[in-house]
């Protein structure tokens, strides 16, 4: 059940911060560093942000 939460958690934590990159809030580096410090992992962030990273 904790896994789940934590996952749950962190999808949100994803949502958010591609919102705000999305409306230029925050650069897809910023976003980076962000995910690095709520630990989510490498192969997501890169799925993640990739399409933003070309811009």
């Amino acid at each position: 059940m904790t896994e789940q939460r934590y996952r749950h958690e962190m999808r949100r934590m994803i949502d958010r911060a591609l919102q705000l990159l999305e409306r230029g809030e925050l650069t897809w580096k910023a976003v980076a560093q962000w995910f690095e410090a709520y630990r989510v992992p490498f192969e997501g962030t890169c799925r993640v942000l990739s399409p933003y990273a070309r811009k």
